[in-house]
């Protein structure tokens, strides 16, 4: 049986924990890594993302309020 895809918001998150639980800095900043997304919409067609400065800090502080709640 095949399971079925994280979902991408999901799979961000745990990529980002990852990091952070592997990164041989004492604390992770979107200046340490680069973070990219292939996606294909219903159209078959691919896109490619990049993810910004902004937008790793974001997904770095949503990681750690997640840990902070004890959700992680």
């Amino acid at each position: 049986m095949i399971p079925s895809p994280l979902p991408q918001n999901q799979a961000l998150s745990l990529a980002i924990k990852v990091l952070t639980k592997t990164c041989d800095a004492t604390s992770l900043t979107p200046d340490k890594f680069d973070l990219a997304t292939l996606t294909r919409n219903a159209d078959g067609k691919i896109t490619y993302h990049e993810y910004s400065t902004a937008e790793s800090q974001a997904l770095l502080d949503a990681a750690k309020a997640e840990e902070a709640t004890g959700d992680a």
